[in-house]
């Protein structure tokens, strides 16, 4: 079953234009809520992917395996273009490919008796100090 996913994201990442290896490596954070049809909620949360990176997270609660495997990449129009797939014990019940996701607005994926919402964001960067005299250190 994962074969033919990571297949299935591997032609996704092949669709990416020539040029824009590097401008992909942009890293982001990306925060993914499940809800299931009870109301049960579970949070991922994956800092420094970079676009074209298939991001595999795997949970394990309430003895259950809980598996969100992505992956974006920059498309044509300058948006991120996601591919997400979300199994419970190896069973998949959401997938969805080419959803066009713009940074910091959640997006909303409707899967078999769950639901998915998708945020990505710029992620941190790390502020360099230079040395300096400066208490503040230019910032």
């Amino acid at each position: 079953m994962l074969a033919g996913l990571c297949a299935g994201f591997a032609a996704l990442l092949a669709a990416a234009p020539a040029g824009a290896a590097n401008e992909d490596r942009a890293k982001v954070a990306v925060e993914i809520g499940v809800t299931d049809e009870r109301g049960n909620e579970l949070r991922f949360v994956a800092d420094g992917v970079a676009l074209g990176e298939v991001k595999r997270v795997l949970r394990v609660a309430d003895q259950h395996e809980h598996e969100v495997e992505f992956s974006m990449r920059k498309a044509d129009d300058g948006r991120l273009s996601l591919a997400l797939t979300y199994e419970l014990d190896g069973k998949r019940f959401a997938s969805a490919r080419d959803v066009a996701v713009t940074a910091s607005e959640p997006v909303r994926i409707e899967g078999e008796g769950c639901a998915l919402v998708f945020l990505a964001r710029p992620a941190h960067t790390k502020i360099e100090i230079g040395d300096s005299d400066d208490p503040l250190a230019g910032l």
